[in-house]
């Protein structure tokens, strides 16, 4: 399958589109899937930061986690220790 010049998903598009699998036996339709996907694409790196189809992010979600860990230590205290 090849799509032409797909449209991109992103935060404030939804570009989504529908990918349908048929399975057969003797010429009978014994199952079908329905798959929702997207195309994007997805750059992060130390000096620019993050992408989202080319288009700069900020990411926000260290000074949250520093926020939780500050104000509600008692609500983590129980999740587990990533590395």
């Amino acid at each position: 399958m090849k799509v032409e010049k797909p449209l991109f998903w992103d935060i404030e598009t939804s570009n989504m589109y529908k990918a349908v699998t048929c399975v057969y036996q003797d010429d009978n339709l014994v199952h079908e899937e329905v798959t929702d996907f997207g195309f994007r694409t997805i750059e992060f790196n130390a000096t620019d930061g993050f992408f989202l189809n080319g288009k700069k992010y900020k990411l926000k979600v260290y000074a949250i986690i520093m926020i939780w860990v500050h104000w509600a230590p008692d609500l983590i205290k129980d999740l587990p220790n990533v590395s």
